[in-house]
């Protein structure tokens, strides 16, 4: 016999434990259903909540030992060439205090957390429980699911783990996918993220920000191989040091590369290489993505919700990642659609759109109304990958080196790094503007 809930959650990590946890606060009987992650997974993700939405969406989860690693005071956005790099800092030391940069989080410490929260509150764990399949009655409302062998009802039902898309295929359901597929002209992308072990205090010393701060770098690859493009990231978690890549599919596969030697690239550069020497290698996760608009997204249905990654798969368009924001709100907005149509007793289609406008007035999730904006043709745009990174180092070691001459005049050396980059100057306009919106 089938065992039953208010609301059921699918999904560990940021937006699945958020959205159990609001929904258990509401009084509601929750299920969470944890499936298995590839291995090392869990371990090896983590990100940063620029945004600051926890604080304001889940104060009380704040106060109840949310694991937020640290404060962010620093951020840096970097350029880099193969034997130089470009970056602009801007630290702040009052985020310190008002947490305005964001925090630090590390899935790992959210899922114990979640776990350890969850018997505390009322919510009901089933770990590890692979998906088997969604209920759905004659009239196609979801009605519960099967996972790890056993069958739950519920009233409504919040999906968000990847692990949903082929058994939703398998019962014809389209969910939080483009039915067009992929974005005309773009390609899909994959991250490579990895996890090193280091110290706290060895944390502290080596990225300077003392202790419970942190900063984060993001990283354009200026100097991968026959047209490959890629970002990178670094930044200090509790007792580690996050690093990865994210990639455009086609490039790297036009330039006969993959991934992992991206990330070794990345990692080898002389600007990256002093962060993580002498840490210990720990868990890697490599997650493919398709790179798409969301026209034809379909985030809610009777008796069913979209949130988490799948929600948040178009949220990041721009050269800045914000993918964590992105989840915390889809977790908030989703519990409070879910406990809104569980006290009205209503969980069609109608009621449960009110998540959409939830979503549709959220600063974190605005690209996912502006999937053809300037800033998405700039992340994959060959120039920011190829071009810009040669010609700031030029210019930049034009500027910086010393002969033992008078300085050239800025005017005449702009000007002739600009003609020997033969960008057009329309199209420099053009990436300028796009570059500015995408922060």
């Amino acid at each position: 016999m089938a065992e039953r809930f208010d609301a059921v959650v699918v999904g560990a990590g940021a937006a699945g434990g958020l959205a159990a946890y609001a929904l258990s606060r509401a009084k509601r009987s929750v299920l969470l259903v944890c499936p298995p992650t590839s291995s090392g997974a869990s371990q090896a993700l983590g990100g940063v909540a620029w945004r600051s939405p926890l604080g304001a969406r889940f104060p009380s989860a704040v106060k109840d030992g949310l694991p937020l690693d640290r404060r962010v005071i620093e951020r840096r956005l970097a350029v880099l060439a193969p034997e130089s790099s470009l970056s602009i800092d801007y630290r702040d030391l009052s985020w310190a205090a008002q947490g305005s940069g964001g925090w630090v989080l590390e899935r790992s410490r959210w899922d114990a957390w979640a776990r350890d929260s969850a018997p505390k509150l009322g919510i009901t764990v089933w770990k590890d429980a692979k998906l088997d399949s969604l209920t759905l009655d004659r009239a196609g409302r979801m009605t519960g699911l099967q996972a790890g062998g056993r069958s739950v009802e519920a009233s409504v039902t919040l999906l968000g783990d990847t692990s949903v898309l082929p058994v939703a295929a398998a019962r014809g359901m389209r969910l939080g996918q483009d039915p067009e597929g992929p974005a005309r002209g773009k390609g899909g992308e994959t991250l490579l993220a990895s996890v090193y072990d280091l110290p706290t205090s060895r944390v502290d010393d080596r990225f300077g920000a003392g202790p419970g701060r942190g900063f984060t770098w993001e990283v354009v690859l200026g100097f991968l191989p026959k047209g490959a493009m890629g970002y990178g990231f670094i930044f200090p978690g509790h007792a580690s040091v996050h690093a990865g890549v994210l990639v455009e599919d086609r490039s790297v596969a036009r330039a006969g590369t993959t991934v992992q030697e991206v990330a070794r690239l990345f990692e080898a550069h002389p600007s990256v290489a002093p962060f993580l020497r002498g840490c210990a290698r720990g868990a890697s996760a490599l997650l493919p993505s398709a790179s798409r608009t969301t026209r034809g997204l379909k985030l809610h249905g009777d008796g069913y919700l979209i949130f988490g990654e799948l929600a948040a798969a178009g949220a990041t368009p721009g050269i800045v990642l914000r993918g964590m924001d992105a989840q915390a709100e889809t977790a908030w907005a989703a519990a409070e659609t879910a406990r809104e149509a569980l006290e009205t007793k209503d969980v069609s289609a109608r009621v449960l759109s009110r998540y959409v406008t939830r979503l549709n007035g959220s600063g974190a999730l605005s690209q996912l109304a502006r999937p053809d904006d300037r800033a998405a043709r700039l992340k994959w745009n060959p120039r920011l990958h190829q071009a810009y990174p040669d010609l700031f180092a030029a210019l930049f070691r034009r500027m910086m080196t010393e002969k033992g001459q008078p300085k050239e005049h800025m005017t005449n050396l702009l000007k002739d790094v600009l003609g020997a980059s033969r960008i057009p100057y329309t199209a420099l306009a053009r990436d300028a503007l796009a570059a500015v919106g995408s922060l």
